[in-house]
C-alpha cells in the first residue's frame, strides 16, 4: 500500500493483484512488461531464469518480427524471419535421418499453444513442434527450438469427411522464448469479420508448389499475398458454378473464410494447418484469421482456398486454452483429446 499526503487529505493507493504469466523475450519483443510493478501484477509460474541474451518479460508484443521485418512483396520465398509465428508440425514417428518427419503447419497463439487444422493430426499420435524454421534441411531445424507436444485437443464437432471444424489446440511441453525468429500472432477479437479484406493478408507454408508435385516440405517457407472475399457470394457461388448445387454443402458460411481465386496464387497439398495473417494498420502487427483447409487443386482460376474462420473459434479457443491448464469449465468448449484418453 502506499500513502500519498497532502494538506487536503490523505489517499490511499489500494494495489489489486493480477495473475499474469512469464514470458523469456528479447527486448525489441517486450511491451513494456520489465517496467510492471510486482505489487500490481503477480506473475505465476516464474522460469527459473531465462536463457543468455533474454529478460522476463510480463507483457510481450504479438504480431510484429524482430526489428520490425515486414513480409516481402513479392511472393514466393519468404523472408527468413518475417512470420515468427509459423510453426513447422513434425511427425515424431515419421522422422528419421534422412527425412524431417514434416506434417502440416500451425500457428503459435501463446507462449505454450499452437493452432492447427484438426485434420493435420488425425492419425498422428506423438507430434513434434518446430519454431524459428525457415530453411527445411535437417542442419537449420537441429538450429531451431523444438517442442513436444504434451496434449492435443481437436473441436469435438470436427467432421473428417466435411472438414467442418476443421480446428486442434496443440500445448508445447515447455514455455516458448520469443526473441528472433520465433513470436507469437496476435489473436483477433472474437467474431471480428474479415470478409473482403482485399490487400495486405498473406498465407505461409511448406506444402507443395503445385497439385501433382508431390514433395514437401518445401527447401524454404513461402509466402502468398491473398484477398479474403465474401464466403456466401463469391465463394459458394464459385463452387456452386463450376462444381454444382451439392458444393453449397461443403461450406460453413461462419466458420470458413475463402481467400485467392487468381491463377497460381494459393496455398496448396500439405499447407495445411498454415496460417493467413491480416495486418492492423493502427497497430502495425499481424494477427491471424485463418487456416489452410481446402480447394479445389490448387492456384486454379475462379476456385478459392477455404480457411477456418478464426475469429469464429476465439471464444472456443480461449475456452479451451484454460480447460487445458485445469483453470476453467471444460463442459463449456467441447474439445476430445486426441489421441483419444485410453
Amino acid at each position: 500500500m502506499y500513502i500519498v499526503a497532502s494538506t487536503v487529505a490523505i489517499v490511499f493507493i489500494t494495489y489489486v493483484c493480477a495473475q499474469r504469466a512469464y514470458y523469456c523475450t528479447t527486448p525489441e519483443f517486450c511491451d513494456d512488461g520489465i517496467q510492471v510493478d510486482p505489487r500490481i501484477e503477480t506473475p505465476t509460474k516464474p522460469p527459473a531464469s531465462c536463457p543468455v541474451g533474454y529478460l522476463i518479460c510480463l507483457k510481450p508484443k504479438c504480431g510484429v518480427a524482430a526489428g520490425n521485418l515486414q513480409p516481402d512483396a513479392k511472393d514466393g520465398e519468404a523472408t527468413k524471419g518475417a512470420f515468427p509465428w509459423h510453426a513447422f508440425l513434425q511427425n515424431d514417428a515419421a522422422k528419421t535421418n534422412d527425412a524431417n518427419g514434416y506434417a502440416g503447419g500451425g500457428v503459435l497463439i501463446d507462449q505454450e499453444f499452437v493452432l492447427t487444422a484438426a485434420h493435420k493430426i488425425k492419425n498422428i499420435t506423438a507430434v513434434n513442434v518446430i519454431l524459428g524454421a525457415h530453411q527445411t534441411t535437417k542442419a537449420e531445424l537441429d538450429k531451431c527450438q523444438k517442442f513436444k507436444v504434451t496434449a492435443m485437443y481437436v473441436h469435438e464437432k470436427y467432421d473428417e469427411k466435411t472438414l467442418k471444424d476443421d480446428i486442434a489446440l496443440l500445448r508445447l511441453e515447455s514455455n516458448v522464448n520469443m526473441g528472433g525468429n520465433v513470436n507469437l500472432v496476435c489473436t483477433p477479437p472474437a467474431d471480428k469479420d474479415f470478409q473482403n479484406t482485399k490487400t495486405g493478408c498473406l498465407v505461409t507454408g511448406y506444402g507443395q508448389q503445385e497439385f501433382t508435385d508431390y514433395t514437401a516440405p518445401t527447401p524454404f517457407l513461402k509466402q502468398v499475398h491473398l484477398p479474403i472475399v465474401d464466403t456466401k457470394k463469391d465463394c459458394e457461388a464459385s463452387y456452386v458454378k463450376n462444381l454444382g448445387p451439392k458444393a453449397s454443402d461443403l461450406l460453413d458460411l461462419k466458420f470458413e473464410l475463402c481467400a485467392g481465386g487468381a491463377d497460381q496464387l494459393d496455398a496448396c497439398t500439405q499447407d495445411g494447418g498454415s496460417p493467413l495473417v491480416c495486418p492492423d494498420a493502427a497497430t502495425k502487427t499481424f494477427s491471424v484469421v485463418g487456416l489452410v483447409l481446402w480447394g479445389k487443386k490448387c492456384g486454379q482460376p475462379g476456385y478459392y482456398g477455404v480457411y477456418a474462420n478464426v475469429p469464429a473459434y476465439v471464444k472456443w479457443i480461449t475456452c479451451t486454452k484454460d480447460c487445458m491448464l485445469g483453470k476453467g469449465d471444460c463442459k463449456k468448449c467441447p474439445a476430445v483429446p486426441h489421441p483419444p484418453k485410453k
